[in-house]
């Protein structure tokens, strides 16, 4: 398996080289996306729930302006998202 791995890492490495110049920054992008996917797959749950609970004791009205921010924000990114993702030209 090792030299199977070898041949393609050899046959990835002669394909970039055969790239364009402006092709390079998509190719780092693509294989970061791998790395980023692969950070992710090791997240282990109590990672994710780590601060679960840490607004509990926060007063209500400022719980409730925190949640209007958030929604907001979320609001004005994807909103911009959006509009990039259906922008063809």
């Amino acid at each position: 398996m090792q030299t199977d791995t070898n041949t393609v890492r050899e046959k990835v490495l002669e394909e970039i080289k055969s790239l364009p110049d402006e092709k390079l920054s998509a190719v780092l992008n693509f294989i970061h996306s791998f790395q980023l996917d692969r950070q992710l797959v090791n997240i282990r749950p109590d990672h994710a729930t780590h601060f679960a609970g840490s607004w509990r004791d926060m007063p209500e009205e400022i719980y409730n302006e925190f949640i209007g921010e958030i929604t907001t924000r979320r609001k004005t990114a994807f909103s911009r998202r959006r509009n990039r993702e259906t922008d063809i030209g």
